[in-house]
């Protein structure tokens, strides 16, 4: 089951903006004009640059250069030219962890390391890693804060695990939240593109979201409510 203040599983659109970031060799693009529909950045070349080396520098799989010649149509990857710029989807750079800070608790808020069987009780300044899985009681809210800025809050009786906290390339933050039980409000950071880079998983549905103060929570029938503050959300059935 999954409801949504005003739209259903439609996303809501409540504002927009349009925000431009340049930067000496990597900034964030759309892939449109090449017939990409996904997530890209573009990348400007440097002297002495050719595209194995790219490749072997910001790319999770180095062997990947070659779907980035036939999405650029480059017959020759040892002929690129400075100041040329590659759009290169954000699935294919590698990524690097990303630390969440506890900056707000009360009462029993806990923390489960991955791998880990032991809970232990979490006091502000201490660090969120991927993997990590947390809960708040009775009478307890934790608030954490991530590199972006990007802000959860959870209420009490919240139990959740941070699947993914990366990022790719400069500004792709790449945040997955299974919310297993309980009531998530969350702040998200603006950003350009179309693409959801934050993502909250329920047993009964997933919701990608941009730009967005939301809330989200699960019931112990296990339904799915989101009520948007500001932004757009879209939500489907798992």
């Amino acid at each position: 089951m999954v409801s949504m203040k005003n739209c259903g599983l439609k996303p809501i659109w409540r504002s927009s903006f349009i925000l431009s970031f340049v930067l000496v060799l990597l900034f964030l693009s759309s892939g449109a004009i090449y017939g990409i529909d996904e997530p890209t950045i573009e990348y400007r070349v440097v002297k002495k640059d050719y595209l194995i080396k790219i490749g072997k520098r910001i790319f999770e799989d180095p062997s990947k250069w070659r779907e980035v010649a036939k999405i650029n149509r480059i017959k020759d990857p040892n002929i690129i030219y400075p100041d040329q710029r590659l759009i290169i989807p954000v699935r294919l750079l590698r990524g690097s962890p990303m630390d969440g800070t506890v900056t707000f608790v009360k009462g029993d808020a806990m923390l489960q390391r991955n791998n880990s069987q032991e809970w232990i009780k979490l006091k502000q300044g201490d660090l969120i890693k991927q993997g990590d899985s947390l809960k708040t009681g009775d009478k307890s809210t934790l608030e954490i804060t991530f590199e972006d800025k990007s802000i959860l809050f959870m209420r009490p009786n919240t139990l959740l695990t941070v699947n993914t906290l990366e990022k790719k390339g400069v500004f792709a933050i790449v945040n997955n939240i299974n919310l297993k039980s309980g009531k998530a409000i969350s702040n998200i950071k603006k950003i350009t593109g179309t693409e959801p880079r934050y993502e909250v998983t329920t047993p009964s549905a997933i919701a990608s979201v941009r730009g967005t103060d939301f809330r989200i929570s699960v019931d112990e029938k296990w339904a799915t409510r989101a009520e948007v503050l500001d932004g757009h959300i879209m939500v489907k059935a798992t």
